[in-house]
């Protein structure tokens, strides 16, 4: 009977959370790895105490992989800004479309537009499409100079 007690409780704390992709990779790690944790104890032993420790125990381990994916992807979402960034230069000094791709999974265009009066001020409109890790992502925004010399403010546009 106790052989699955802690196989239960972590199968019914996985199963309450409403949304698993909200936790990002270390959450999912963590739950991901509790579980299995205290499945492979349940099976070595019917000890509650070395159940739990195997639950703690894959936690942690399946947590601390899961942060380390969480970070490679925070960098992978930052490089991905860069190239958007570098690309709207380019795209706003030759007035045309240009792409970018960091790899298959990040990459996007910025195809540049009218220019317009936003907020009072000028500026030149643009679409911004980009996919980042699968996901799309397309801002409408204006883009102008900014106050040092090669620098631009971008806005939001409805």
């Amino acid at each position: 009977m106790h052989k699955w007690a802690g196989v239960t409780i972590i199968a019914l704390l996985a199963s309450g959370c409403a949304e698993m992709h909200s936790l990002g990779r270390t959450g999912i790690g963590a739950a991901g790895g509790a579980a299995a944790g205290g499945l492979i104890a349940s099976q070595v032993s019917s000890h509650p105490a070395a159940i739990a420790g195997g639950t703690i125990l894959g936690l942690l381990l399946g947590g601390g992989t899961g942060h380390v994916l969480d970070q490679r992807a925070e960098a992978a979402r930052e490089r991905a800004g860069r190239y958007a960034a570098d690309t709207a230069e380019r795209a706003m000094i030759s007035q045309r479309a240009e792409a970018w791709q960091q790899d298959a999974h990040n990459y996007g265009s910025v195809v540049p537009g009218a220019i317009v009066m936003h907020q009072g001020r000028t500026c030149r409109r643009a679409t911004i499409t980009s996919v980042i890790e699968g996901k799309v992502h397309t801002a409408h925004v204006c883009i102008r100079p900014g106050v040092e010399r090669g620098s631009y403010v971008v806005e939001s546009m409805p």
